[in-house]
């Protein structure tokens, strides 16, 4: 699934994003962004496992609860006698007991996921974020490299071009085009 979603995302590159992956410090940094996604999805995956167990634990505490109940509405039933009474009070103890301890887990697992997708989609963003900087300074620097060609080309050109002044029988290179 996650080679499909690199594949599809490659694909959609443009030249240039493809020619800027080449740089080894740039594919470099790009590896470890998709590492760390990679691990982000893992960990994510091992919480829903998690929460999917709790979940399970819950059902079963939920069943113990109910049979608890029956138990005491069984020994409510009996009369009034103290040993019966008595039963019955520490059944309704145990009962709540377990109903505040199933409280408290589901909601720990609940604050354990949403904090786990929290962190997930924060170095996400963090991920995105540096690799879009790398890719902005790539661009910066390959503009900056068009910047002095064209200055080069320039300077070309008018050399060319007073070479051309100074000598009758030369004819002038196609350096028109980079002449401002």
């Amino acid at each position: 699934r996650l080679a499909e979603h690199h594949a599809r995302q490659l694909a959609g590159l443009s030249l240039q994003d493809k020619q800027l992956l080449q740089d080894p410090a740039l594919a470099e940094e790009v590896e470890a962004l998709r590492a760390q996604v990679e691990e982000i999805q893992s960990r994510l995956e091992a919480a829903q496992r998690a929460k999917v167990a709790g979940e399970e634990k819950c059902t079963s505490l939920k069943r113990e609860v109910e049979e608890l109940k029956e138990e005491v509405a069984a020994a409510s039933g009996q009369g009034e006698h103290d040993v019966v009474a008595a039963a019955y009070r520490r059944l309704q103890a145990r009962v709540k007991d377990m109903d505040e301890r199933h409280a408290q887990q589901e909601n720990e697992w609940s604050d354990m996921l949403r904090e786990t997708r929290r962190m997930c989609d924060a170095e996400i963003e963090m991920a995105h974020e540096r690799s879009s900087l790398a890719l902005e300074a790539k661009n910066t620097e390959i503009r900056r490299f068009q910047h002095e060609l064209d200055s080069i080309l320039h300077a070309a050109a008018k050399m060319q071009k007073l070479k051309s002044h100074h000598s009758p029988n030369s004819k002038p290179v196609a350096y028109d085009a980079y002449e401002k």
